[in-house]
């Protein structure tokens, strides 16, 4: 039967050359039996008394079989990972060193440590599958984050401004690949939530699912640990350091996206409060005013209430808009959502309101 063999070593140390075993124990029949077998080299000067104790303990923890020899002065600490059929097994070199301390690649117990080695041993074959597995934002490998994006990608062709928050999630999710993780107290938010406040049609998904989640207090992390399934995972927002956010810093500069908002004309505002004269903004600048409403209503800033002027003057219309977000004391960032659309995100920056990264 075809078999492919890798070794590792950890910790620059090299795998050892499988040897003449001394003694051998049959298969565990106390637990679990893990895909691990392991051969351990006896040092001159161990407690050999202890030998058959040690491989008592190996045996309850699922390994088999269990090997005891002798150890040569080639023996090292070493794990060889063999593929067979399609099954993967994992061959361990541990060394039993003078102090009765059982040296494994990674680790060293005692004989009192049976919880630590059972860890260690259970945690194995996914350490050796992780290994050289690069993982980046939200600590999902590439693969993993082309897929949120593209499952974020999709247009939002429903209107949103004033439906629920709950009908407007349902809908949105529906139409993902990746199961989302909500919990029933985070359901009742969105279910008793205030009328979604921004119209997110025309938008990307994904930036339209995380505002409508957004505005109720919650955010979405994507998450794929080790082992374990794809999930959108969905809590307060105070519970995360990172979230999926609300669009993205474009690569490009904004010039090349929008040349239009840098148009120079005549602008003056007076008599206006912020609301307004952010609409009457919107279409010359060639990009959606978003407003962060949960941290402006956070801020207790209301942009109906808060009056705007801006004297006569020729400037750019990104600059206007800029000098009248300043005026009323918060910030304006310009954002692509997953679909590379342009928007203007109005916000109060924090640690709750962080800048857009890309």
């Amino acid at each position: 039967m075809a078999s492919i063999r890798t070794q590792t070593s950890f910790r620059g140390v090299r795998t050892s050359v499988l040897a003449t075993f001394a003694m051998l124990w049959p298969a565990a029949a106390w637990g679990a039996r893990l895909p691990i077998s392991i051969e351990v080299a006896i040092e001159r000067g161990a407690a050999g008394a202890t030998t058959p104790q040690w491989a008592r303990m190996l045996g309850e923890i699922g390994l088999s079989p269990v090997r005891m020899r002798s150890a040569t002065r080639s023996d090292v600490p070493s794990v060889e990972t063999i593929e067979t059929a399609g099954n993967t097994q994992y061959r361990v070199v541990g060394v039993l060193a003078s102090g009765n301390v059982l040296q494994l690649p990674g680790g060293r117990f005692s004989q009192h440590d049976l919880v630590g080695l059972r860890e260690y041993f259970e945690g194995l074959p996914l350490q050796l599958q992780e290994a050289g597995v690069e993982r980046g934002m939200f600590d999902l490998t590439e693969a993993d984050f082309k897929q949120v994006f593209a499952d974020y990608s999709k247009l939002v062709t429903e209107p949103t401004q004033g439906a629920k928050p709950a009908d407007v999630f349902s809908r949105l999710s529906e139409r993902l690949s990746i199961p989302i993780d909500i919990n029933a107290t985070d359901r009742r938010a969105l279910n008793e939530g205030k009328p979604v406040a921004q119209e997110w049609e025309g938008f990307a998904l994904g930036t339209a699912l995380v505002g409508v989640l957004r505005e109720s207090g919650l955010a979405l992390v994507p998450s794929q640990p080790p082992g374990e399934p794809l999930t959108l995972n969905i809590a307060p927002l105070n519970k995360f350091d990172t979230w999926w956010p609300v669009g993205w810093k474009p690569e490009k500069p904004a010039r090349t996206i929008v040349p239009a908002m840098y148009k120079i004309t005549t602008i003056e505002i007076a008599g206006y409060t912020l609301d307004r004269a952010l609409k009457a903004l919107e279409k010359p600048l060639g990009a959606t005013i978003v407003y962060d409403h949960v941290i402006l209503a956070r801020r207790e800033i209301d942009p109906t209430a808060i009056n705007v002027e801006l004297p006569r003057t020729k400037t750019s219309i990104r600059r206007a808009v800029d000098r009248t977000l300043s005026r009323a004391r918060i910030n304006g960032e310009f954002r692509v959502d997953e679909r590379g659309r342009a928007f203007t995100w109005v916000t109060k920056r924090g640690k709750d309101s962080p800048r857009a990264t890309n």
